[in-house]
């Protein structure tokens, strides 16, 4: 899914709406999202789930072309923690499925 399916299809559950408006509700509430986010706040929607962000520590890494050693600062990044409600309807769909997806086999 991205953004222009989601605007797509809150259009087509609620058709009075105007679509420019429902474009710019959705890009207000992921900036206003986005924006708390970066400013260290935590998002909880409930029966969907958790954001909020993470310190990853400084580390040291391996640059993959020639394995000199290379510093890794500290960076923040955003954690999602689905709800109960959430991992049991993701549960549920999926066990619901007719047949499992198999693997192709290597060559």
């Amino acid at each position: 899914m991205n953004k222009t399916y989601l605007i797509r299809w809150i259009q087509d559950q609620h058709p009075e709406l105007p679509p420019r408006d429902v474009e710019k509700a959705l890009r207000a509430l992921l900036s206003y999202l986005a924006d708390c986010l970066a400013d260290g706040d935590r998002i909880e929607i409930r029966d969907f789930g958790v954001f909020e962000t993470r310190l990853r520590p400084a580390r040291k890494a391996r640059n993959p072309h020639n394995g000199a050693a290379v510093a890794v600062p500290d960076q923040y990044h955003v954690h999602f923690r689905p709800g109960t409600l959430l991992r049991k309807q993701v549960q549920e769909t999926y066990l619901q499925a007719s047949t499992p997806a198999k693997k192709k086999a290597r060559r």
